[in-house]
C-alpha cells in the first residue's frame, strides 16, 4: 500500500476523533486538559473565534486547532493516551451566531477514513467550549484554552530550514517525511521510511495577524498515496510549548486528505 507524505499547517479546537477500528471510537475534544488561558490572551470581547487552541479530550487525546478569521477551522487530534501520534483531523466553516457558532464538519480518520461531525459551541477571546456529533449518536463536549503566542503574526524564520517527522493518510498509513522551508516559503520534501520515493513541494505562507500558515502542497509522482498532480490546501500552526509544527489540507470538500507533524 503506498505510503503518505504530507506537509505543512494546521488547526482549531473543535471536535476530535474518529470512529471504529484500533483506538478510534467516536469522540471529541472534552473538557479537562489545559484549562488556563494562556499567556497572550486580549482582555476585550472577541468577534469570532479566530485563533490557535490548545487541549486535552475527555478521551485523553491532545487537540491543536487553527480557527481563520473566515470561519475555516483545522482541528488535529492525537492518538488516546499518545500525544506523539496522530489519529486524524476535523475541518470546516463555522457559522456564527453571536458568540456562538455551529458547523458541518467533516472527520478524517486514520482508522475509519471520513466521517460527518456536527459541531457546536461557543467562544470568549481566550476560550472555545465545544460539542462534536455524530451520526451514531456519539458525543463529546470540550473547553480549550487558546495557545500562547497564538495573537503574534507568524514568522517564516521560525520554520525555516530541514524539518523531520511523520505524515499521516488516512485508511493509508504513516510515513517519515523530510522538508526543507526555504526562507521565501518554498517547500520541498520527500518520504523517508517506506522506501517509496514520494517527492512534494508547495509554499507554506505566514498570517499577518496570528500564529498560524496557509499551505499549498502538490505530491509530483505515483509513488504518494494520494496520486502524481494531486494538490492539497490547509493550514500549519506552530505549537509554541513543544515545537512541533503540525498541519492539515485537504484536496476539497469531501476530497482525500494529509496530516503532518514535523520539528527541526
Amino acid at each position: 500500500m503506498k505510503k503518505a507524505i504530507l506537509m505543512t499547517m494546521l488547526a482549531a479546537t473543535l471536535s476530535a476523533c474518529g470512529g471504529g477500528g484500533g483506538d478510534s471510537g467516536n469522540g471529541g475534544l472534552s473538557s479537562g486538559g489545559n484549562s488556563s488561558p494562556g499567556n497572550n490572551q486580549a482582555t476585550t470581547p472577541a468577534s469570532n473565534a479566530s485563533g490557535i487552541w490548545k487541549g486535552v479530550s475527555d478521551l485523553n487525546r491532545t487537540i491543536w486547532g487553527v480557527v481563520l478569521a473566515n470561519g475555516d477551522y483545522w482541528v488535529l487530534y492525537s492518538r488516546s493516551g499518545i500525544s506523539a501520534l496522530l489519529d486524524g483531523f476535523i475541518t470546516g466553516n463555522l457559522k456564527y451566531n453571536g458568540s456562538n457558532f455551529s458547523s458541518s464538519g467533516l472527520d478524517y480518520n486514520m482508522y475509519s477514513g471520513i466521517l460527518s461531525v456536527g459541531v457546536n459551541g461557543s467562544f470568549t477571546a481566550n476560550q472555545l467550549t465545544v460539542t462534536s456529533s455524530y451520526a451514531n449518536g456519539d458525543k463529546s463536549t470540550t473547553s480549550a484554552p487558546s495557545l500562547p503566542g497564538s495573537g503574534q503574526a507568524a514568522s517564516l524564520s521560525a520554520i525555516a530550514g530541514n524539518l523531520a517527522g511523520n505524515s499521516y493518510v488516512p485508511r493509508s498509513g504513516m510515513d517519515g517525511i523530510i522538508v526543507n522551508v526555504a526562507n521565501n516559503g518554498q517547500i520541498s520534501g520527500q518520504s523517508t521510511i517506506s522506501g517509496s520515493g514520494c517527492r512534494f513541494n508547495g509554499t507554506i505562507t505566514p498570517d499577518a495577524k496570528l500564529n498560524l500558515y496557509t499551505v499549498s502542497l502538490t505530491f509530483l509522482n505515483n509513488n504518494c498515496a494520494l496520486g502524481a498532480g494531486t494538490s492539497v490546501n490547509g493550514a500549519a500552526m506552530l505549537d509554541t510549548q513543544t515545537g512541533r509544527l503540525l498541519g492539515a489540507a485537504t484536496t476539497g470538500q469531501s476530497g482525500q486528505g494529509i496530516m503532518f507533524d514535523l520539528h527541526k
